[in-house]
């Protein structure tokens, strides 16, 4: 007896999300809620789409594309990424192993009359080959993520801990630097208008970046926080000397059973960061980090004491018409603006 055929169609906000989150929670170690997840793509402030393959019914595959607003040399576009890629365990294999790819014609249709220009990913190792066989993306480059240990040479935890805290009673915000830290629930319009006047301040400066205005921001952290079942951030705007310079969004993490924080947002002004990021050193150590994970932003120069791994980026145009090699060497690793977070979106 011939196998069903699969039936691909657009996720449908307030009628999917429980399957979805069903198959997402068995496949992947982070769990999200209906909520976060209706957060992510239906309530994206730049739109998003996800594409669900069912068999009788079942729901054995899904491919998600969130939109962001992006900036390449000064024009605003708007861009997609590959992201919640995910086949059931018990359909692996299946059709060929196509299951993750049935959606493609689908989406492909989709984005060119959504007149989205291009699309770009930064898989983990596992996704990476998805990325290659299932979107037909090609190599963009690769980016450095280092870390900043500060209790490396010290593996148990009681005295790693000794030893953290030791640092931490000595450890001091560089010269003229204080910081404002707040919660999701705190977010005023006072803050959101320093948010808005920081990242317009920032923006010309930047080559290649996700754009980080007031609604970004909301959507990509305070939002998404507000909805996490598990609350792992802490966020600080930061001034020097009474001035507002950056603003920060720390990530708690573990790696083994020793807690660190990844550096997930810095924005500022490029001749800034490297204040910024001795902050964040000192915000982590003080907030109980055993380490603070970053990424080496080719447009702010960081270097690192730990080089931990090499991060690909994976790109594709849909509506696009213009020179491709041109645009790829536009879109090069070097030009960019990035952080932690615009990883994992």
């Amino acid at each position: 007896m011939a196998e069903a055929k699969p039936e691909v169609r657009p996720y449908q906000p307030g009628l999917d999300e429980e399957k979805i989150v069903a198959l997402f929670n068995r496949i992947f170690e982070e769990k999200i809620t209906p909520a976060l997840w209706r957060h992510k793509y239906a309530e994206n402030p730049a739109g998003g789409w996800a594409f669900l393959t069912f068999i009788e019914g079942e729901l054995v595959s899904v491919s998600g594309w969130p939109a962001r607003w992006f900036l390449v040399d000064g024009s605003r576009v708007r861009v997609v990424s590959m992201s919640d890629v995910m086949v059931h365990p018990a359909w692996r294999g299946r059709f060929g192993g196509r299951l993750g790819s049935m959606a493609r014609p689908l989406w492909e249709e989709i984005f060119k009359k959504e007149n989205i220009p291009f699309g770009v990913a930064f898989p983990n190792p596992k996704h990476y080959l998805v990325g290659k066989r299932f979107v037909r993306a090609k190599d963009l480059g690769e980016f450095e993520i280092g870390v900043k240990a500060f209790t490396r040479y010290w593996r148990l935890p009681v005295l790693a801990e000794t030893l953290r805290r030791l640092k931490a009673v000595f450890a001091s915000l560089p010269d003229g630097i204080e910081i404002k830290s707040f919660s999701p629930e705190e977010v005023s319009p006072k803050i959101e208008e320093e948010l808005e006047r920081l990242w317009q301040a920032v923006a010309p400066k930047l080559k290649v970046a996700y754009v980080k205005d007031t609604p970004s921001l909301q959507w990509r952290y305070f939002r998404w926080e507000a909805l996490s079942p598990v609350k792992t951030r802490y966020f600080y705007l930061v001034y020097l000397n009474g001035r507002k310079v950056g603003f920060l969004v720390l990530k708690k993490v573990f790696t083994g059973k020793m807690p660190g924080f990844e550096l997930e947002e810095i924005l500022c002004l490029p001749e800034q960061a490297d204040l910024l990021l001795h902050t964040a050193q000192t915000l982590a150590l003080r907030a109980g980090g055993h380490f603070l994970r970053y990424l080496l932003s080719p447009a702010f120069g960081f270097k690192a004491e730990h080089l931990e791994r090499k991060a690909p980026s994976l790109w594709r145009t849909f509506a696009y018409e213009g020179d491709q090699e041109d645009l790829a060497k536009r879109l090069a690793p070097k030009h960019w603006h990035l952080s932690m977070g615009d990883l994992a979106v």
